[in-house]
């Protein structure tokens, strides 16, 4: 704001959760929170990365995930469960999803 002179007006900034968290941040969590993922080689970790956001994105559907990312449904159900073991995180539960959801969109953020 400073650089184009300009004030900041609180009601114009989108509401969100995502915006409470400082962009670097977000990121540097984002890189905490999939370490395990991101340490996998190359091929494994870009599968595991698509098949977990496609999950997230279609709400645990394993019908719509596979729609989706064009695997096979029992494929996917495999991957879900290697990811809740490489993170050693409960997927079933909400909380561990939308920490995970956080992570993956913080990490898109340019």
């Amino acid at each position: 704001m400073r650089e184009q002179g300009q004030s900041l007006d609180a009601q114009v900034i989108p509401r969100s959760f995502l915006s409470l968290l400082p962009s670097q941040a977000g990121k540097q969590l984002a890189q905490e929170t999939l370490a395990h993922i991101l340490d996998l080689p190359e091929v494994r970790r870009d599968l595991y990365l698509e098949v977990l956001q496609g999950w997230l994105e279609a709400n645990g559907s394993w019908d719509q995930t596979s729609k989706n990312i064009d695997l096979h449904r029992n494929s996917v159900r495999r991957h879900i469960a290697a990811i809740g073991e490489v993170l050693n995180k409960d997927l079933n539960r909400a909380d561990v999803r939308q920490e995970l959801y956080l992570a993956l969109t913080f990490r898109s953020m340019s």
